[in-house]
């Protein structure tokens, strides 16, 4: 394939499917994902009109398709662990606090 003469609308789709593949998607994963990048583009292209703007549509169908796979990979955190995570960093505040107090009782300025 000669990569020198690849239109703007090969290349994204080119693009596309070597983060997918990057990312290792298969099955029902990339195809809710192709159909994703489709409803994006239908709106892209609805909202440029007939006169298209190429750079405004791969910009809108990326940045959705970024963070669309940002809330895929985003890690899961449940309350419990939030909670307990909290709390530690509670307890470290309060422990770092009483050892600065300690040193600061202790404190005796030579004579």
């Amino acid at each position: 394939m000669d990569f020198n003469n690849v239109d703007a609308k090969t290349a994204f789709k080119m693009g596309f499917l070597t983060r997918c593949s990057e990312e290792g998607l298969t099955g029902a994963d990339l195809d809710s994902r192709i159909k994703q990048a489709g409803a994006i583009g239908d709106i892209v292209n609805g909202v440029a009109g007939l006169n298209g703007l190429p750079l405004a549509a791969g910009l809108v169908a990326g940045g959705g398709l970024g963070w669309g796979a940002a809330k895929l990979t985003d890690p899961q955190i449940d309350d419990e662990t939030l909670k307990s995570e909290e709390l530690a960093n509670t307890y470290r505040a309060y422990a770092n606090r009483l050892r600065s107090r300690k040193k600061a009782l202790q404190y005796r300025p030579a004579r």
